[in-house]
């Protein structure tokens, strides 16, 4: 089993409701010789209404490699900090791809698209941590891509899916200067995580393999590891944060439990939660590996207006995208959840 979040075939159900664009107030401009840069940057693509650029920048002191995709007209333009899942770089996440794909249409609709590779992907300089160093990766890409005249740093989003979830969710916990996020199915307790794969495809699984190696070995072995990667072991780290967030996982999830998830929503409080059917229809009840995870599960229809701040939605008949296809209606609600907070 190779965990790589194969969820490209739901990039398409992203462009709809992204493509908003809004006319908030513009921060004060920066001077040009007072702003961070990238330690280079090459034109992949460019377009009349697109640019994507390959980019590398410092973060650790490794050179770490990422790709920008961002309207050809001035800015500043709102921001999407994307943290892709699994562990081979960022391709075939979302359908954003190196040759642009979804990326290329966020930013031809109004988004600058922040996405990087993390340590050890993609050429970038060191090892793959799982939900460490790849936090600190993205905290710095963001720090400069934010300084860019192009960007505008009070409008800005996290979206991550499985790995990339938790990366989101850590990357918040750790001070992401965001207003919205949404995590997609995000590993939010590795050594749960680890004990599920166990069993699930025995220790000698490559991906059980990658993640004794990243964290110096088991759960069982260094507790500590696996907790500093965890986001439930941190959730008081986004008590005072004001901003919105959905979390979403499909109750037939292959990979990362459902139950983890629940677990974490209730940790940290606050959330609405929805259990929704294979029609989108609201079930009043748990989805059965969260019944004890102490929410309470509302009965009334998803509201589309999505007038509170944080969201938990559970969706019958969706999985990981490994074995079981994700749930369109998740793909389409993270979209349209976006699409409203950050116009």
């Amino acid at each position: 089993m190779q965990w790589k979040a194969r969820i490209s075939a739901g990039g398409a159900l992203l462009l709809g409701p992204l493509c908003a664009c809004g006319d908030d107030a513009r921060p004060p401009a920066v001077g040009l010789a007072d702003r961070a840069a990238w330690a280079s940057v090459e034109t992949t693509k460019e377009t009349g209404s697109a640019i994507i650029e390959r980019v590398s920048y410092s973060s650790s002191g490794l050179r770490i490699w990422g790709e920008v995709c961002r309207p050809a007209q001035a800015g500043p333009h709102r921001v999407l900090v994307f943290t892709h899942g699994g562990f081979s770089g960022i391709t075939d996440a979302f359908g954003i791809t190196w040759e642009g794909g979804t990326c290329e249409a966020l930013a031809e609709s109004g988004w600058v698209v922040l996405a990087s590779s993390y340590r050890g992907e993609d050429g970038s300089d060191g090892k793959i941590e799982v939900c460490l160093g790849e936090v600190d990766d993205v905290l710095e890409m963001t720090r400069i891509g934010l300084d860019q005249p192009y960007a505008d740093p009070s409008r800005v989003a996290v979206l991550g899916g499985s790995h990339g979830g938790c990366v989101a969710l850590r990357s918040l916990q750790r001070g992401l200067p965001a207003r919205v996020g949404v995590d997609i199915f995000g590993a939010t307790d590795w050594a749960h995580v680890y004990r599920y794969w166990e069993d699930e495809f025995g220790r000698d699984d490559e991906t059980l393999a990658l993640l004794r190696d990243a964290a110096g070995g088991s759960p069982d072995e260094v507790p500590e590891a696996y907790a500093a990667r965890s986001p439930i072991e941190h959730s008081a780290d986004l008590a005072s944060w004001s901003g919105s967030l959905l979390c979403a996982h499909g109750v037939l999830d292959e990979l990362v439990p459902v139950s983890d998830t629940c677990r974490f929503v209730g940790e940290l409080g606050g959330f609405e939660t929805y259990h929704l059917d294979a029609d989108s229809q609201t079930i009043a009840a748990p989805p059965a590996s969260c019944e004890g995870a102490g929410l309470s599960w509302s009965g009334a229809a998803l509201p589309h207006d999505w007038p509170g701040t944080r969201y938990a939605a559970f969706y019958d008949g969706g999985g990981h995208g490994a074995f079981v296809p994700i749930s369109d209606a998740l793909l389409a609600d993270a979209a349209e959840f976006l699409a409203i907070k950050m116009p």
